[in-house]
């Protein structure tokens, strides 16, 4: 195979990879939950998605830092709504507790 075969090849990686986080984001704004989510998965996972984003840097591969800079994105909004949502849920029984004792 020559190079611009393989380009392709990485660029539809990179594509399919970054495709795969929009239902998980998407699912997480619609239901305006995201307690199945561990922090711990979403932290590692954007770690080592760093580490694959600074490689690529490095090697110059613009696959890699395509897919891996909008990964990195998806991974912090994940862990954003995942504090968000937890902290104003919880607002949100305390209300709904409040108004029943009342």
């Amino acid at each position: 195979m020559n190079y611009e075969t393989y380009n392709i090849i990485g660029f539809l990686g990179a594509t399919f990879s970054t495709i795969a986080y929009f239902p998980q984001l998407y699912t997480v704004i619609e239901r305006k939950s995201a307690k199945d989510l561990s922090y711990i998965a979403l932290i590692n996972t954007t770690i080592a998605t760093g580490l694959w984003f600074s490689y690529g840097i490095a090697i110059n591969s613009l696959q890699l830092i395509i897919c891996d800079g909008i990964i990195i994105i998806f991974n912090l909004l994940l862990i954003f709504f995942k504090w968000y949502y937890m902290k104003y849920n919880y607002v949100e029984k305390q209300i709904q507790t409040i108004s029943f004792i009342e």
